[in-house]
């Protein structure tokens, strides 16, 4: 079965347990908020319904309910204490059920979520996800999606448009990891959340003991510093043993506003002026819309970026998978993150009238 975007979607904190849950789902959309009994045929996740790679090709309107049917077959071997579900986007709100059973509800089309499924699964497992679209009729974030596109506004998306996945571990895990890089002292600053007091860390070829929910301070040993000419990053490796490992990594870099000789502030990295050579990118393809159709489209993107000499890509209203930052990390690529845009619509006056009058 056809699995797109199936490799792992977040190396920022990678875990060998990984299952995909990308592929053909069953779907339906109705007027009716009921869950249905049966599904008018199968969508290609993680494409929007709208988006040809989908199979779809329907745009949804605000009056009318998304679903999505999967069965969950789950390895024994694969589940362990908790059982996570992770979704990386679902536009714009989603009300997960799981054995028919209503376990989550989530508002916001551009952030991802996650749930414990472990003390819902049975032997033989159901997952349904309801979904509404409002797009443009309300303050909801939408970016430049518009029921009435054209010109600068892109056809809308609706529903699941970003991987779906699942992690499992042991109740012993680590939560998160938190590099905060001080080039400065020569130091990077590591937070490891768990809920122990303790753990072993992999760094700089070397294993040593690193506690737990707390700031701690090491030295950078021989520094090499990240900039687009010398992307370098450090890898890392946090082990709490027979229970859980991450991988991730970190950059040694500083981005900040100097004063030049003249008196002029100047962007810096590293504390050198730096001139951000950017383009504006807009993250949407021709059949997948807000959904890179793999991820070689992400590297490829990158890789023109960098070929035509620029160094900064201005994500432009869009938040991209965990990644898509990844790749620019590793590429040698600075970037502008834009919040994506809600609201009500624009009131002509307010926005008119202070170009007017100054």
């Amino acid at each position: 079965m056809n699995k797109p975007l199936s490799e792992y979607p977040r190396p920022q904190f990678h875990r060998d347990s990984y299952l995909s849950l990308n592929g053909e789902w069953d779907y339906k959309i109705s007027t009716n908020p009921e869950i249905p009994s049966s599904f008018d045929g199968k969508i290609l996740v993680p494409f929007s319904p709208e988006s040809p790679l989908s199979g779809v090709n329907h745009v949804l309107q605000p009056n009318e309910f998304l679903f999505y049917h999967l069965k969950l077959d789950l390895p024994n071997e694969f589940l362990q204490d908790i059982v996570i579900l992770h979704f990386t986007a679902v536009d714009q709100i989603a009300d997960i059920y799981l054995n028919d059973e209503f376990i989550y509800h989530h508002e916001g089309g551009f952030l991802p979520f996650l749930l414990d499924i472990k003390p819902y699964l049975k032997d033989e497992n159901h997952l349904i996800v309801k979904v509404v679209d409002y797009t443009d009729t309300s303050y909801l974030s939408r970016g430049k999606q518009k029921l009435k596109h054209g010109g600068i506004w892109y056809t809308p998306q609706s529903g699941i448009y970003m991987p779906v996945w699942l992690e499992s571990y042991h109740y012993h895990h680590i939560e998160s990891i938190k590099f905060a890089p001080d080039i400065d002292n020569e130091e990077i600053v590591i937070n490891v959340s768990a809920n122990v007091d303790s753990a072993i860390i992999h760094i700089f070829g070397n294993d040593r003991p690193i506690d737990c929910n707390k700031d701690v301070h090491i030295k950078v040993k021989n520094m090499k510093l990240w900039s687009p000419n010398d992307p370098y990053l450090y890898m890392v490796r946090v082990e709490i043993p027979d229970e859980d490992e991450i991988t991730s990594y970190f950059a040694m870099r500083k981005f900040s506003i100097v004063t030049d000789k003249d008196g002029y502030k100047r962007f810096a990295l590293n504390n050198e002026p730096i001139f951000m050579k950017g383009v504006l990118d807009q993250g949407y393809y021709k059949d997948s819309f807000l959904t890179p159709p793999s991820y070689q489209s992400y590297i490829n993107d990158i890789e023109l970026v960098k070929s035509l000499g620029f160094n900064t890509i201005r994500k432009h209203i869009k938040i991209e998978m965990p990644r898509w930052y990844f790749e620019c990390d590793k590429r040698g690529v600075i970037v502008w993150q834009d919040f994506v845009n809600g609201g009500s619509n624009y009131k002509l006056g307010t926005v008119t009238f202070p170009l007017i009058t100054g």
